[in-house]
This record gives C-alpha cells, structure tokens and sequence, in this order.
C-alpha cells in the first residue's frame, strides 16, 4: 500500500485517506479505556516525527488498538489503512483541537480506528515498488562434452509478519470482532424493523393475530441479507447504538415541532 511521508500528509486536506505512513514514536500517552454498555472501548495518543525530518510532527489517536508500550519510544510505528468495500477507511486525517482556540490556525492530527493495522516497522520496503529486474541473458548452448552446473536461486523471503503468527492472529480476531459488532447492530436494526412490521400488520387487519416468533425471526434474517447486499451494514457502528438513537428521536421530535408551528 502506498506509503505518504508525515510532511505529506500535513498539507493535505482534512478528512482524507492516508493509505500507510511510518514515523518515529516521540511520545507515548497512557491508554484511556472503559466500558459502555457492556462493550470495552479505548483511545492513546502518540506524536509521530517524520524519519527524514524529526522536526516535522504529529499526534496520532489510536482508538481500539492494545496500548503501544513505552518500550516503544525511539522505534519506528509502521499505520496501515483497512480496505473497505468502497475504498480505504479507519486511517485520517483530522482536525487536531487540544488546546486549539477559535481563531487559531488548524492543527492536524491523524485518527486511527479500529480495523487499521498498526505495529512496529518490520524493515521491510512498504509501500515502494521494487527496482524492475534486470532481464537475464540469453544461456548459451552448452557445447558437446561439457556440464554446466545451475545453482538454485534461494526461496524469496516474505514481507511482513509470517501468515499465521501470533501478530496476524491478534489482527484478526481485532478486525472480526468489530465487523461482528457490526453485523450485530445491523441484525438489530432489522429485528426492530420486523418488529415494527408486526405491529403495522396487526394495526390494519383486525383479523390477523400477529406472526409468530418464529416468522419475525425469519423476516429479520431476510433483512439482514438484504442490508449486507446493500452495502449499508459497513458504516454501522460497532459499539452501541443508543447515542445515535437518541440523535435521532431529537430530531423527529424537533421537525414535528416545527410542523406543529406552521400550522
């Protein structure tokens, strides 16, 4: 994946993507966690220099991720974007507001969420493409009566961490239980809807006694289908919903108080 060096990335806009980038660790902040309801949630702030220039700086939120050890500083942080179904997401570029007063130029930060990776720097070339290779002579043809011996070319080595080792198993079981987390949200979205659609059914025709659980659990499975295709269910939250519940019942109540005052 590309990598954009940090004195880039601070004249770019805010909101972008930054598909990977590495920096130095200058600071390392404790790691604020909690709990709500019933889900475990972090944040911990890094300042990152920029290797080819250790003035150049920024601070880094990392939510969601195991606390970047203060073992750490001195050693270079290695960010990469997740890639979602429409493109990167979880590594941008923010508006910084510690200590900002109105007024002031804006500072930038970078928000990392949770699917992105973020590790030590393994070494290897990220985000450059190789050198092309040069193209091998032509073998000439052995003449009659003599060998020639070719030597094997020794196996290629792999970038980045082994597949299956302890790192990749921690990203994944990361990255599964936030996408669970939003599937759960979505399958709660259409159970509601279900729900709902039993009511309204009951409502309009007296003589139907309402589905069964069973139906309501089958509609809302349907649904959920339904809104995995749509594409919809990846900018669901992972965590609860109650926030945006609410935002949402603020809002309808303020639109019916502006009907109700036009009338």
């Amino acid at each position: 994946m590309r990598l954009i060096p940090i004195a880039e990335i601070l004249k770019m806009d805010i909101g972008e993507k930054i598909p990977s980038l590495k920096g130095k660790i200058k600071s390392i902040y404790d790691q604020t966690s909690g709990e709500k309801n019933g889900k475990p949630w972090s944040i911990q702030t890094v300042i990152l220099t920029d290797p080819s220039n250790p003035k150049i700086e920024v601070r880094v939120k990392i939510w969601n991720h195991d606390a970047i050890p203060t073992g750490w500083k001195g050693k270079t942080l290695y960010i990469e974007s997740a890639q979602g179904q429409k493109g990167l997401k979880h590594v941008d570029l923010t508006q910084d507001v510690y200590k900002w007063k109105e007024g002031q130029p804006i500072k930038k930060q970078i928000e990392i969420q949770d699917e992105a990776v973020v590790g030590l720097d393994d070494g290897a070339a990220r985000g450059e493409e190789a050198p092309p290779q040069e193209r091998a002579p032509a073998e000439e043809t052995p003449q009659r009566g003599t060998q020639r011996q070719q030597q094997a070319a020794p196996p290629a080595k792999p970038n980045g961490p082994v597949p299956g080792s302890f790192d990749d198993q921690v990203n994944c079981v990361i990255k599964a239980k936030f996408a669970l987390g939003k599937a759960i949200n979505g399958l709660e979205l259409c159970v509601d809807a279900a729900l709902h659609l039993n009511e309204r059914a009951v409502a309009k025709h007296k003589d139907f006694p309402g589905f069964r659980p069973e139906d309501i659990r089958a509609i809302a499975i349907h649904l959920s289908i339904d809104l995995g295709k749509g594409d919809l269910r990846d900018g669901l939250p992972h965590g609860s919903m109650d926030k945006i519940f609410e935002a949402i019942e603020s809002r309808k109540a303020s639109q019916q108080s502006k009907t109700t005052g036009k009338q």
